[in-house]
């Protein structure tokens, strides 16, 4: 009687780990493609939030809140506290330590000129560092992907140009955005 070999041969083996190891990288692509929607996703609704706040104090103050970015503590949150604002009836949206999901601070300012029209403008920021820190954290960063779907959705889809500028973006790839109301 002759004895048949049951195993495998190396080259079915290695066909066989080439094989998983093509499935686990394709895998891999789409988690992290996920991973980037879902933080796209969830900073378009804070962007909106915090838009229909800002909309909702201008309308019972007549005047858009004071300047809140990285430093604001709660105290200083025009959102939270009246400071004085006549017919503020807040609060309206938490903006001292609020962050994106870059980690970066989320803030508003008011007197910038975004639009290069030598106009100031009401902006609302996704700040690229994160809250509590300098200017120059840098940790909060946004890629420029995000930045520019973000743009589309809100504006025109040109970063340098509009009522949606990223900031950084440019030279870096990664940055903050700006968004005029």
């Amino acid at each position: 009687m002759q004895k048949l070999n049951s195993g495998f041969t190396l080259l079915e083996i290695i066909m066989v780990i080439s094989i998983i190891a093509v499935l686990a990288g394709v895998t891999a692509i789409r988690a992290s493609d996920v991973r980037d929607i879902a933080k796209e996703t969830a900073a378009m609704a804070q962007i909106q939030e915090l838009t229909l706040a800002v909309r909702m104090y201008r309308a019972t103050t007549n005047t858009y809140p004071s300047s809140c970015r990285i430093t604001c503590t709660y105290d200083l949150d025009p959102m939270q506290n009246p400071l004085g604002v006549a017919n503020w009836s807040g609060p309206y949206f938490v903006i001292s330590g609020s962050v994106h999901p870059w980690g970066g601070h989320i803030g508003i300012e008011d007197g910038v000129d975004v639009t290069g029209d030598a106009v100031p403008d009401f902006i609302i920021v996704l700040d690229d560092d994160q809250p509590g820190n300098d200017y120059n954290n840098n940790q909060g960063a946004i890629p420029i992907a995000s930045l520019e779907w973000l743009d589309a959705e809100l504006d025109d889809g040109n970063l340098e140009t509009g009522n949606v500028v990223g900031n950084g973006a440019f030279t870096t790839g990664v940055g903050e955005l700006a968004i005029k109301l």
